[in-house]
């Protein structure tokens, strides 16, 4: 039996999820909440003129009662499945982002007619064509998560996320498969169109600024959101 191919998807996977700049759970991104909560944490115990421990601090961070927390290996759990098993069972979106572009170009071409190539710098059509696919992933996710809690049929896929216990960056994962699907092709859907109508406008294919193929917006407010969210958690738990 050959292994290689699932140790290359299992590396894979691994080096997704720790080392891309998009990804909620890289490296970067939890080193920065890491710091980051830890600085809050000291200014905090410095303002009401407490000593400063480093074990304190440490026991503020990773608190026995979340850590050993069934809800957070519960949580571990969830993380494995969603990123080695569910890709590989289930697929991500069925809606294909390229196509619905193209046909997006194509039916604002019939329309109103083709549009010519813009002659502006190459940074303004970048830059416009970033922010605009941000602002369709956060539409796109604004919409999926409203969805989730007004239809009863997606509520009972999305409660699961709301059946933590306790709060940690692993609470990310956890999600139903169902759910991930829907929100993938909702995604697919918002940011194809973003794209397309930005194309369009433009006259030529547009590319975004990215990271590790990941809008740079998206980068910073990824890792600005696990520090916020690292912050919350170690404050409620104290």
């Amino acid at each position: 039996m050959d292994f290689a191919a699932g140790f290359s998807f299992f590396v894979g996977q691994i080096g997704k999820l720790l080392f891309s700049l998009g990804s909620h759970f890289s490296l970067t991104s939890l080193g920065a909440a890491l710091l980051f909560a830890s600085g809050y944490f000291a200014w905090q115990r410095l303002k009401r003129g407490r000593r400063l421990r480093w074990r304190t601090i440490w026991r503020a961070l990773f608190p026995r009662r979340i850590v050993e927390a069934k809800s957070n290996q519960a949580d571990i759990g969830y993380l494995f499945f969603n990123v080695f098993v569910f890709g590989v069972v289930f697929g991500w979106a069925v809606l294909s982002y390229q196509s619905i572009t193209n046909g997006v170009i194509a039916g604002l071409n019939a329309m109103f007619g083709p549009v010519s190539a813009t002659t502006l710098p190459a940074y303004v059509s970048r830059s416009v064509i970033t922010a605009m696919l941000f602002l369709s992933y956060e539409l796109g996710y604004w919409f999926n998560h409203w969805l989730s809690h007004k239809v009863p049929v997606l509520w009972e896929f999305h409660k699961v996320h709301h059946s933590a216990q306790v709060l940690t960056p692993l609470t990310n994962f956890r999600v139903h498969p169902v759910y991930t699907w829907i929100f993938a092709n909702i995604l697919a859907f918002t940011a194809a169109l973003a794209n397309g109508i930005g194309n369009y406008m433009f006259g030529e294919t547009a590319y975004q600024y990215a990271l590790s193929d990941t809008n740079i917006i998206l980068v910073l407010f990824i890792h600005t959101y696990v520090c916020a969210h690292r912050v919350i958690a170690t404050t409620c738990s104290n």
